[in-house]
């Protein structure tokens, strides 16, 4: 169901969207060569540079630095002649990569989300030619992640040409998302990044709740382990103090003495704020790794043991003698399905059959389970498994079409006779007209002359008749 609704919804117009650039001419029709090219770039730039600079950089921290300039940490011009034709070739791989991604999916997320929004409020489309239709497009089109990771890539990499080719370094972390072991890594701080900001406010308020109640309690401060920072004059002070190293160690007293109240105030802080804080923090991302790699397996083994449109397992199959990747890649080919499903939705109704006809009127009220093949194989049916065999079915078939198609030729060769013999009938009468119409013509002629010799003896007799 989500599939097909995911083909109808997304890969179709997707594919229609990339179709339209396939005809446009370059570079429109090859933007997935260009962005794979550019993200490539990138990678082997990136390293270039943060290399270099790691090799030719002088020096460390100076107060003498400033943005911009390189004679205190580059002594030599050729090495920052060579950076910035990097840096250069690197800021426009980035913007190609951002341009591109712009052409081949952000418009078409774009056009989704308008397409959505129609669907779910009709009454509104006509909002769309107004401001407010303006605002929309906007809207989804900064709502594209990938766009923004690429438009922050490209900011980076002109920071980094412009201000310092240090700045090139954070590019590092793009390369390493490439990896997809890596790109795990990534995956799991982005599900888990608000639980952990939460946890760290969580922290925050902990230390404030424990720097007030010191304030109470204790008449002098304590330290702790990395500084000591018992002689902070003010609240904001100490506040700070507590957030930068109140989280690395528990509170460090200056004199020997340790009362109750401090035992019980370090007991406390130590096993809230060291132990429990920093396990919250801890298992927040274990917990994101493990639900995404047994997620993971999950699909992975539900790729490999069930076919993905009768969801009928491996073992079911080489029990009956079928080979599982022909099944899935031949007879159950998920991809298959994805462009059947498009030829219905680009198809005009006069150029589909019956049996496509109805599968798009299910398709259009939303009716997959009906069609597909859930738990039914061709490869899998036997006589001995089901009565209904739809092997013998379609011999039936086909021998009861071969006996029609049979009726049909002899009942055409029989007409085709037929209207030869009429045409070869209407031939004789139209030669036999002909005849008759010549002698009716020979006979009005001899009518006529009859008729005229009458008249001539007539004319004689009578003027005999005076004579006499």
């Amino acid at each position: 169901q989500s599939f097909s609704e995911a083909v109808s919804d997304e890969y179709i117009d997707f594919v229609k969207h990339q179709f339209n650039l396939q005809g446009s001419p370059f570079p429109l029709n090859a933007c997935g060569e260009i962005m794979k090219g550019s993200r490539i770039s990138i990678n082997i730039l990136t390293i270039l540079i943060t290399v270099s600079v790691a090799i030719v950089y002088q020096g460390s921290y100076s107060r003498e630095h400033k943005l911009g300039q390189y004679d205190v940490h580059y002594p030599k011009h050729w090495q920052v002649v060579a950076l910035q034709a990097l840096g250069l070739a690197h800021f426009v791989s980035c913007m190609l990569l951002m341009i591109f991604h712009i052409i081949a999916k952000t418009v078409w997320k774009v056009k989704v989300a308008i397409e959505t929004f129609k669907d779910d409020n009709p009454t509104e489309v006509h909002t769309l030619s107004g401001p407010y239709g303006v605002y929309l497009r906007c809207k989804y089109f900064i709502g594209d992640s990938e766009l923004i990771v690429k438009l922050l890539l490209a900011a980076v990499s002109y920071m980094g040409l412009s201000l310092d080719f240090l700045i090139y370094s954070i590019h590092l972390l793009y390369v390493c998302s490439q990896e997809r072991s890596l790109s795990k890594v990534f995956d799991a701080l982005t599900l888990t990044s608000r639980q952990v900001a939460m946890t760290a406010v969580l922290g925050f308020c902990f230390q404030y709740v424990f720097l007030v109640i010191g304030f109470l309690i204790f008449p002098e401060g304590y330290g702790f382990a990395d500084m000591d920072t018992s002689g902070c004059s003010s609240l904001q002070e100490c506040l700070l103090a507590h957030l930068d190293y109140g989280f690395r160690s528990g509170p460090v007293w200056s004199g020997p003495d340790l009362t109750w109240p401090m035992f019980v105030f370090d007991y406390i802080y130590n096993l809230i704020v060291i132990l429990i804080l920093a396990a919250i923090v801890s298992g927040i991302i274990i917990d994101a790794f493990s639900s995404m790699r047994a997620e993971l397996q999950a699909q992975t083994d539900d790729q490999m043991n069930n076919c993905f449109i009768c969801s009928i397992n491996r073992s079911v199959m080489e029990r009956k003698l079928v080979k599982f990747e022909h099944h899935v890649f031949q007879e159950h080919y998920m991809w298959s399905y994805a462009r059947f499903l498009m030829r219905l939705e680009m198809a005009q109704d006069s150029d589909l059959n019956g049996l496509e006809s109805y599968v798009q009127e299910k398709v259009k009220v939303g009716d997959f389970q009906s069609w597909y093949p859930i738990d039914k194989a061709l490869s899998l049916e036997t006589e001995e498994d089901n009565k209904y065999s739809e092997k013998d079915l379609r011999v039936k078939d086909l021998e009861e079409l071969r006996v029609v198609v049979r009726q049909c030729t002899d009942g055409s060769g029989e007409q085709i006779k037929n209207v030869r013999e009429l045409k070869a009938g209407m031939k004789d009468t139209r030669e036999s007209l002909k005849t008759m119409e010549l002698v009716l013509m020979q006979l009005q002629t001899d009518v006529q002359k009859k008729a005229d010799q009458m008249a001539a003896a007539a004319a004689a007799a009578a003027a005999a008749g005076s004579t006499g």
